[in-house]
């Protein structure tokens, strides 16, 4: 979803091809909360994932717009409220990968 030209239309556009009682899963990046692993996080996105993709791939600039395009984006909780700006029901989430990570759900009613 971060890389979508507009979230909303994207969203929108699920909800409308949902069938009535049909489900949307989001599995997206996400700024993690201000916590005592904060730096640590910040250290693995910001160097070590884009030292893994120039031994990898040998393309920097691609691990380096992970963290950057993940900072820019909405919040875990921000996400929530758009979908249900677009018409979810029963939507949520849960954290993972020290917050780096979520899952969002919802549902057409």
């Amino acid at each position: 979803m971060r890389n979508v030209g507009s979230l909303t239309t994207a969203l929108m556009e699920q909800y409308r091809i949902l069938k009535q009682g049909g489900r949307i899963v989001i599995l997206e990046t996400t700024r993690p909360r201000a916590s005592i692993f904060t730096p640590f996080v910040w250290f693995h996105m910001h160097v070590i994932i884009p030292l893994i993709g120039v031994m990898v791939s040998s393309d920097r600039e691609a691990y380096c717009y992970l963290p950057t395009s993940s900072e820019s984006f909405l919040s875990a909780e921000e996400l929530v409220a758009q979908m249900v700006s677009a018409g979810f029901k029963n939507v949520g989430f849960h954290r993972r990968m020290f917050g780096t990570i979520a899952i969002h759900w919802g549902e057409k009613a």
